[in-house]
């Protein structure tokens, strides 16, 4: 029985400050933490049809008091993409086009061995070139989902981390991020203490409790200036096992996986609020978003509404040709009655009108930030770009290198060079800041402020065909290849590095695009004054004592009349790009998804 100022509901809280219902069952969703009284009013009842809460009943996101010390964007990048059939990625792209805005890069996964060394097997280069990257912190990770339940592997972490091993252990992952002058170590271990992991025993009771103590040693013998991380699960089940609120404490950030979430927004944030109330201060999160899809195949194709099923317990969608399993992105089924067509859903519920209004204007200032890195390209194109007067260069190719002004860049390749020995790079000095930022304003109307400088991967335009696998080729001996034969058409082959180059800055939000709508309202009032102004003053000039002329009128008064006639066509094209934005952007994002679903998320 409880004592003193204790309630009998503290007796045996859930894990992590869960919300607790009647029957003693612990979750985060509603069905758990609705508080119902019964009309009787005793204590452990509910109203009819309800579960009732008695502890910990909030389902709101706290700790959220203090902002994040700075931005985050981090990425997990794939080191084993290179032995798919197709859609590799080089690591040193990681700031091109569809991959830019990163701050911090994991490198997905160091390997740990049985005696607790650390290595990473660098068959294609892609660990060299991820110690050179410029302008992002690099991460080191270990573990993930196949080395934590692999049948081979998955005792290792398990073992390391015990008090017999945990200093050694401790003292070789710190040594690797010294050696290898990297900005940090982050562990994704997939989960200390699981109960019910596919074929591997049940984990230790003891494991959570010995990772904590092994972060707490990591941290201690880290130089001050690398970071610690963790990543997380967003489910109750396997968080509960987690110390998570003494681990946040510990650790420099946790990426919370809620990417694995295969549900709505809605679960994401209940688990964000679960995992707030279990201590962990909300600026430590980084919240995952996936960049895949899953697909199922349903039971019955002509079923509607939400208690529809889908066959299982493995996916029943069909293989894409680009993808190696059978759930991932997947529209097309073998199923006769897949082929019927199927109700669209075009509703929308819960619009505000004021937002809507402002839609075409909103889609044309989206229209105009995703524009400003193609707008860099075309004002520092090689040679022929008006940014080129004002900037000096570095450069080499296959057959060139030099340096001097980048309007002398000259790139030659030889006619018969191998695809992926094609590798250009050039580096950029800034010559004459007020002069090339001034060019940039008058020819596309970009800000100083809204670029900022990094490097930047060009890719040569080729298609990626299933087939031979293509390698990664030695800066240094281009005509060397790592490993394997040569695609014929490498989409990540051949490439042009730019070093400290012109880009859109990561927080758009800083952009302001003017709205040519705001010019009209404020010259409507005064328009009519306007107008008798210019009859009065052309009147006057008809008078030949003033030897003034008509034409002398309205040349006086065209600017004004001009401005207005240029924002009425302005407001014109932000409707049509609005329109237009509108229609593709549900075709960007698939696009976008096929070209980063290999990239970087585990």
């Amino acid at each position: 029985m409880p004592t003193g100022n204790k309630k009998l509901t503290d007796l045996n809280p859930c894990p992590l400050k869960a919300c607790c219902n009647i029957w003693g069952q612990c979750g985060t969703t509603k069905d758990y933490c609705t508080i119902s009284k019964s009309t009787t009013g005793n204590p452990g009842m509910s109203s009819p049809g309800e579960n009732g809460c008695t502890s910990n009943c909030d389902m709101k996101i706290v700790n959220n008091e203090k902002a994040p010390d700075s931005f985050k964007k981090v990425a997990y990048y794939e080191s084993w993409n290179q032995d798919r059939p197709c859609m590799h990625v080089d690591v040193r792209t990681i700031t091109s086009a569809f991959m830019s805005g990163w701050t911090h890069v994991h490198f997905a996964f160091a390997n740990i061995t049985s005696d607790y060394k650390v290595s990473v097997q660098d068959t294609y280069g892609q660990f060299k070139n991820f110690k050179g990257l410029k302008g992002i912190k690099r991460i080191i990770a270990f573990g993930g989902w196949s080395f934590s339940v692999g049948v081979d592997t998955y005792t290792i972490l398990c073992e390391a981390v015990k008090p017999a091993n945990r200093e050694a252990f401790a003292n070789e992952v710190v040594r690797f991020v010294k050696d290898h002058d990297l900005d940090g170590v982050d562990f994704d271990w997939e989960y200390p203490g699981a109960p019910d992991l596919p074929n591997i025993l049940k984990g230790s009771p003891d494991e959570p409790g010995n990772y904590l103590k092994f972060l707490q040693l990591v941290k201690s013998k880290l130089p001050s200036d690398k970071s610690l991380s963790i990543a997380a699960p967003a489910s109750f089940w396997y968080l509960k096992q987690f110390p998570i609120a003494a681990i946040s404490r510990t650790v420099d950030y946790i990426v919370y996986m809620t990417y694995d979430l295969h549900v709505n927004l809605t679960e994401t944030k209940s688990s964000l609020a679960m995992v707030t109330k279990a201590g962990v201060e909300a600026r430590k999160l980084v919240v995952g978003v996936s960049s895949y899809g899953r697909s199922f195949k349903m039971s019955s194709a002509r079923c509607k509404g939400p208690m529809c099923t889908f066959t299982g317990p493995e996916s029943g969608a069909a293989k894409e040709q680009w993808a190696d399993t059978h759930n991932v992105d997947s529209n097309t089924d073998d199923d006769e009655e897949d082929l019927e067509v199927i109700e669209s859903c075009d509703k929308e519920y819960n619009s505000i009108e004021a937002i809507l209004s402002s839609t075409p204007f909103k889609w044309y200032v989206d229209w105009v930030k995703e524009g400003i890195d193609a707008a860099l390209d075309a004002f520092m194109k090689v040679k022929s770009g008006e940014g080129n007067k004002y900037i000096d260069c570095e450069w080499t190719a296959p057959n060139s290198k030099g340096s001097g002004p980048c309007i002398n860049v000259e790139l030659r390749v030889p006619v018969n060079t191998p695809k992926a020995a094609n590798r250009r790079f050039i580096t950029y000095k800034m010559r004459d800041e007020e002069w090339f930022y001034e060019a940039l304003l008058a020819s596309h109307e970009i800000e100083k402020d809204w670029v900022e400088w990094k490097d930047n991967a060009d890719h040569d335009i080729c298609i990626c065909p299933n087939g031979p696998h293509a390698r990664d080729v030695d800066e240094k001996e281009p005509n060397r290849f790592a490993a394997g034969p040569i695609c014929p058409c490498e989409a990540h082959a051949g490439f042009s590095m730019h070093k400290n180059y012109p880009r859109r800055i990561q927080d758009t939000s800083k952009i302001d695009v003017l709205n040519p709508k705001a010019i009209i309202e404020e010259a409507i009032p005064k328009t009519d004054d306007l107008a008798e102004l210019l009859y009065e003053t052309y009147m006057d000039s008809l008078n030949e004592d003033l030897d003034a002329s008509g034409a002398d009128a309205v040349t006086a008064f065209s600017m004004p009349v001009f401005m207005l006639e240029d924002a009425i066509k302005s407001i014109k094209s932000v409707k049509e790009i609005g329109e237009k934005q509108k229609e593709t952007k549900t075709r960007e994002l698939v696009l976008s998804i096929l070209s980063i679903v290999f990239a970087v998320i585990p």
